[in-house]
């Protein structure tokens, strides 16, 4: 906690950053102005207005980055398969894909294990979102996108946005309880397998497959599409917990 000296000789306590102070400076004229202090230096910056303002740093935990970034790629003369390179723990926050032309096309997104998180045949739309994927991974654990090419001209642009850690991945509480976020949306108990789908409100879902004959439990995940996904559970290819979390 430091204190800071105005010039009508006032103090006040400050809980922010150790290095950089704000003060409020009243002038002869009684004019409010926001400087800062540099506590080290004893040293004032220029008044604080909005095409000075006053830093901010973030920590290290919500550093977001670009891990892929595509721009106005022809798909008519190459489809898109780009694998991201990260060397350290983060969350796959979201990505965004944007399209020039209506021309169809095939996306599929990958989980850095190889599961599915999103697959869309024939998609026509000028751009896609998929937001807030939260998925934690470690470092080296890479994501994959894939577009297949296009009949006709198609500038496509593609963006996966990730936020950087401070803690490591595989010890921390962000991968102890990683369905605790889905809530319970259909169940199928009629006939054997059973399944139950469940929701989160960003969208992403995933699906349990009980077997009553063998006594497993088998599951199936993506980021969007969750009712036709459970329209076509049956069809679904099932794995592991481990594999698809």
């Amino acid at each position: 906690m430091s204190k800071i000296l105005t010039n009508k000789k006032e103090t006040f306590e400050s809980n922010a950053n150790p290095d950089i102070e704000s003060a409020s400076r009243t002038s002869d004229e009684g004019e409010v102005q926001i400087v800062q202090l540099d506590i080290g230096t004893g040293t004032t910056s220029s008044p604080v207005t909005s095409s000075n303002p006053l830093p901010v740093t973030l920590s290290d935990s919500l550093v977001v980055e670009n891990a892929i970034s595509i721009t106005a790629q022809n798909l008519n003369l190459a489809a898109i398969d780009t694998t991201s390179n990260i060397d350290t723990d983060y969350i796959l926050s979201n990505i965004s894909i944007l399209f020039s032309t209506t021309q169809s096309r095939n996306i599929v997104l990958y989980a850095p294990n190889g599961a599915v998180l999103a697959s869309l045949t024939g998609d026509t739309s000028l751009g896609l979102s998929f937001e807030e994927i939260d998925l934690a991974c470690e470092a080296n654990d890479n994501f994959r996108i894939t577009i297949s090419s296009t009949a006709g001209a198609c500038l496509c642009s593609v963006t996966a946005a990730i936020k950087l850690v401070d803690v490591s991945i595989g010890s921390s509480s962000a991968t102890q309880d990683v369905t605790s976020r889905y809530q319970t949306s259909d169940i199928d108990n009629l006939s054997n397998p059973k399944y139950v789908g469940y929701l989160a409100a960003n969208g992403v879902w995933y699906i349990q497959q009980e077997d009553t004959t063998s006594g497993t439990f088998r599951y199936v995940a993506g980021a969007s599409s969750y009712a036709i996904n459970w329209t076509n559970r049956a069809s679904l290819t099932y794995g592991y917990f481990d594999a698809i979390f």
